[in-house]
């Protein structure tokens, strides 16, 4: 897998039992991975992903404009990959709803990263099948 740029991400989990914190993992991840990049790149950026659902019909052709600069590039197991890496980071970049105190923005991100998630949830090994399949 290529690694596009050196960000560190520190992922959490907390389970609490009657107020009281009983389990605490956190996990470190200081590269990412070029495949979990573009693709979240194209679902913040492209207006038909608003509602957390990915049409690979249009992010093929943004994928390949992507590749025409990029600095790597992307071999089978990492289109195969993309999807379960961008599944993770939803799971563990979810909110919590309600959302009335965050600021509008932060709201539209919530909501866009909890619907992704609910939908690679159903959707991820068939989004992983067709981007293997992709001309």
């Amino acid at each position: 897998m290529d690694i596009l740029n050196k960000n560190i991400y520190r992922l959490a989990q907390l389970i609490k039992n009657n107020f009281n914190i009983e389990i605490i993992k956190i996990e470190i991840i200081s590269d990412n991975d070029e495949s979990y990049e573009v693709l979240m790149s194209y679902v913040y950026a492209a207006p038909e992903c608003k509602n957390g659902i990915i049409d690979i019909t249009k992010f093929q052709p943004y994928l390949n404009e992507y590749l025409k600069y990029a600095p790597v590039t992307l071999n089978p197991y990492d289109l195969k990959m993309m999807p379960y890496f961008l599944c993770y980071f939803c799971v563990f970049d979810s909110f919590t709803p309600p959302y009335d105190d965050l600021s509008e923005d932060h709201q539209k991100i919530a909501n866009l990263t909890d619907n992704l998630a609910k939908w690679l949830y159903e959707n991820v090994d068939v989004l992983s099948r067709d981007l293997c399949t992709m001309k």
